[in-house]
């Protein structure tokens, strides 16, 4: 017994030796480097430095003043490396942390990590006394491309403190808007907003241009403005149907209720631009609705006598027609329609986001319910190797997606087919092949997006007889590809043509995406 035992004692001193050994061995690489400043590249001291091995080990450490570090006995492979300090940018959550392999007997000596430093803007926000305002609400809004057209975005705020300071830092470089609004006080008058520069609603130019690691001061001398109401008169409303309706702006919604005689009177609302939604409902038995979307812009003056005029909501019935011109049959098609608003961005009312195509059993008819009448924009993805060859509405054959649905009983025709063309092709950078991403552009309208490998080629399938434009850039987040006037300034494209299935191939330049 005594044997046994020691021989297994033996065996476990054995593997245990020999896994110390291995973890020795795997834990034979070191690495060391600095994180400096992006802009000066001045070493940055403290800085917390974070590593995570292939093996899932993780390790801390802090910069000294010469903004080095170093590591050792840390496991070979791929290591990454990420750093943080206070008024400097994290990582962006888009752009993976740096990532190095580690061999044996090789150490790593001159890992350079840089850090963007914060931009921040500061300032004061006072009355036309020049008196500070505290709690005044002062926001930041960036200048993004969100789907080709650029905007403008919340990224920030903070309310003044009670010397009407306010400060707000972290933002990386770009282009913003800065905006002050005071809620209206006791013992003062109401105030206006005021933006740097202009409004968001006055484009890209009424932006202030922030660099890397900008201090900048913005002060706000608020202006005294008087109030001003909306009046008028909502018709078509259905018989013992609640209505509601609200005024919206950019930051915030004023609702009111609405008279018997269908009289409304929205009172102390400040100039500015609003849209005005109505919606007619019943809370019990089947779903009815009615509804009305009506621009307002409130100057300086009461608005009177506005006539806003409820629609039904409809249910717009659609057939898909299938022409093969090779006898291809769809099994089980995945079909997709889809309807969006031009009020889309007023996501108050749940008629005015996407709506979604329901379908019978044998995919061949379809109903977008509870659709409000007017302008939308009709999508449909079919499987390959077909494509929307055109739509016709009320019996109108339309340019592009661009759809209007009247009230009454409207009907949309989609009609597929699998004639298109192949284009295929390669994108350069000089004489090297570039990955880019890729547009293509039909009637002035995207067609398709997508990407060209790391070879810089490219292919594209079922693509519907006609003339495009292809593009290619290095990058999408500042092309404005979505507006005519910016593609006809910045965008240099190489035309073709697609013949019914015909292969097109064409060579493209790689465009640098010029940062906002």
């Amino acid at each position: 017994m005594r044997t046994l035992a020691a021989l297994l004692l033996l065996t476990t001193l054995r593997i245990g030796a020999a896994a110390l050994a291995q973890s020795a061995e795997s834990a034979d690489c070191s690495l060391a480097g600095s994180v400096v400043n992006s802009v000066t590249d001045a070493p940055i001291v403290r800085a917390r430095v974070s590593l995570k091995s292939s093996a899932g080990d993780s390790h801390v450490l802090l910069t000294d003043v010469q903004g080095n570090w170093s590591l050792g006995y840390i496991a070979c492979g791929p290591v990454t490396i990420t750093a943080t300090r206070p008024g400097y940018l994290a990582l962006p959550k888009d752009k993976a942390p740096m990532s190095i392999a580690l061999a044996k007997d090789k150490p790593v000596r001159d890992v350079k990590v840089r850090l963007d430093p914060q931009a921040v803007i500061t300032g004061r926000v006072v009355d036309e006394l020049r008196d500070p305002i505290p709690h005044a609400r002062v926001a930041v809004l960036e200048s993004r491309v969100v789907n080709g057209l650029r905007k403008f975005e919340y990224r920030d705020g903070m309310d003044t403190n009670d010397a009407g300071e306010y400060r707000i830092p972290g933002l990386a470089a770009g282009r913003y808007v800065v905006c002050a609004k005071a809620d209206k006080r006791e013992d003062a008058p109401p105030y206006a907003e005021q933006c740097s520069l202009g409004s968001p609603e006055d484009g890209p130019a009424s932006a202030m241009a922030i660099r890397t690691g900008y201090n900048g001061v913005v002060d706000f001398q608020l202006a005294p403005i008087t109030l001003r109401s909306v009046r008028g008169v909502v018709s078509g409303v259905p018989q013992g149907a609640n209505l509601e309706l609200n005024l919206q702006s950019r930051q915030v919604g004023y609702g009111t209720n609405v008279n018997d005689d269908g009289t409304f009177d929205v009172s102390n609302i400040p100039p500015g631009s609003y849209t005005l939604s109505a919606v007619a409902f019943f809370e019990n038995g089947p779903l009815q609705r009615s509804s009305a979307v009506v621009p307002v812009q409130l100057s300086d003056q009461d608005i009177e006598g506005l006539r806003v005029h409820l629609e039904p909501l409809v249910n717009v019935t659609g057939t898909v027609r299938v022409v093969s011109t090779i006898g291809t049959a769809i099994g089980n098609p995945q079909y997709v329609a889809t309807l969006s608003s031009a009020w889309g961005d007023l996501m108050t009312l749940p008629e005015l986001r996407d709506i979604q195509g329901v379908w019978d059993e044998k995919k061949t008819t379809f109903v977008l319910p509870n659709v409000l009448p007017g302008s939308h924009r009709f999508a449909f993805a079919a499987p390959a190797p077909f494509y929307v060859k055109r739509v016709i509405v009320g019996g109108r054959e339309t340019s592009g997606h661009e759809v209007t649905i009247e009230p009454g009983a409207p009907h949309i025709e989609v009609e597929l087919s699998d004639d298109g063309g192949v284009v295929e092709g390669d994108v350069f950078d000089g004489d090297a092949p570039a990955e880019a991403w890729l547009l293509l552009h039909r009637n002035g309208e995207t067609y398709w997006s997508g990407r060209a490998n790391a070879e810089g080629h490219f292919k594209v399938e079922c693509v519907p007889p006609g003339d495009y434009v292809a593009y290619a850039w290095n990058d999408n987040a500042t092309v404005e590809y979505a507006n005519p006037a910016w593609m006809q300034l910045n965008a240099k494209g190489v035309a073709f043509t697609i013949q019914p299935s015909e292969t097109t191939r064409i060579k493209l330049t790689r465009q640098i995406a010029q940062p906002d």
